[in-house]
């Protein structure tokens, strides 16, 4: 009944749920379709396409809310050296994990790929029986 009536109240008065919204520093490289988690804090962000262009991506990067700035973590080369979009994308006990996505030279991907914020590193993982972009991903109970 409670979310019922916030969500009533946001379609009555909608400045009033929204007018808490902070314009924040800007990603480094401006990026759609690509996959984001928060990890200790962080905001990471991974692949996407970018702009201009359209050039798929590879590169991670990372936004620390105590210095406002954005910094640049390792790129993901699993891919034959290209970039993904349409990507899915979790976070389990404190890793990234990527599964599926697209590339304009490749097609759709079924890789599993996992980023470890601790070391700065990529891992490829078991791949999934089929390939897909564009999913819903959520982690349940861990």
């Amino acid at each position: 009944m409670k979310t019922l009536a916030i969500l009533f109240l946001s379609l009555l008065f909608p400045t009033l749920v929204y007018a808490n919204w902070v314009a924040e520093t800007s990603l480094l490289t401006p990026r759609d379709s690509f996959i984001g988690g928060v990890i200790d804090g962080k905001i990471y962000a991974f692949g996407g396409n970018g702009d201009p262009g359209g050039i798929d991506l590879k590169s991670t990067e990372v936004f620390d809310p105590a210095t406002q700035s954005w910094s640049f973590l390792a790129s993901n080369e699993h891919n034959g050296g290209f970039g993904v979009e349409e990507l899915t994308g979790a976070v389990v006990n404190g890793k990234l994990y990527v599964f599926g996505g697209y590339s304009g030279p490749s097609g759709v991907f079924n890789f599993v790929e996992e980023y470890d914020p601790a070391t700065d590193t990529w891992t490829s993982k078991a791949p999934m029986p089929t390939t897909r972009s564009l999913a819903t991903a959520a982690v349940y109970n861990g």
